[in-house]
């Protein structure tokens, strides 16, 4: 019996915990990936100590699924996703907002939905191809090259922790590469240099 209670603990834990990593790893490969830095957004808030830390993290994303029913109105098809972790009356809980991409005030509005309760930790970092990040703004950073999300729960009875890890990879959209200064020799034996910036 305590063996059986003992496994069932850790499934429940292991549940928790997945539910949050899952679901953001679900939304970073849907990320909008634009050369335009403003029509991103990538924002990930250090929340507090790594053992004890409570990450906040905004996306932009691309979804097929509606955030509203249809008869609600159209909907573009791009949406703002931001995780967070707050008290509840499970403990700590993880929580999930998604509204309309433009949205006049990012921090509130849209529909929020209860993720899993009895959470930890909620460690966010993005990679920019040297060092994991504790925080990140897409709008002067840039696209990250991944984004790594870790979640400590525990079950019910209060001791049971599991930790899940995702690893999410981000293709990068290329930076254009500007047009290299070339000289060579024409036909006639003179020389000709051609630039990015039009010279002759």
């Amino acid at each position: 019996v305590r063996s059986q209670r003992s496994a069932g603990a850790r499934r429940e834990a292991f549940a928790r915990a997945d539910a949050v990593a899952s679901r953001a790893a679900l939304d970073l490969q849907q990320i909008v990936r634009d050369s335009e830095l403003s029509e991103t957004r990538v924002l990930i808030t250090d929340g507090g100590a790594s053992g004890n830390a409570s990450d906040e993290m905004m996306l932009r994303v691309k979804s097929a699924r509606p955030m509203r029913s249809p008869e609600n109105g159209a909907e573009s098809g791009e949406y703002l996703v931001h995780y967070r972790v707050q008290p509840g009356g499970g403990g700590m809980e993880a929580w999930r907002r998604i509204n309309h991409a433009r949205a006049v005030v990012e921090e509130g509005g849209g529909i929020a939905s209860r993720l899993a309760e009895g959470i930890e930790l909620v460690g966010i970092e993005a990679y920019d191809g040297a060092e994991w990040k504790t925080a990140w703004d897409a709008d002067s950073d840039g696209l990250p090259y991944g984004v790594r999300v870790t979640v400590r729960a525990h079950a019910a009875d209060g001791k049971t922790t599991a930790t899940v890890r995702r690893v999410v990879a981000v293709d990068r959209v290329p930076v254009p590469k500007a047009e290299e200064t070339t000289n060579g020799t024409n036909g006639s034996g003179g020389t000709t240099s051609n630039s990015s910036a039009g010279g002759t």
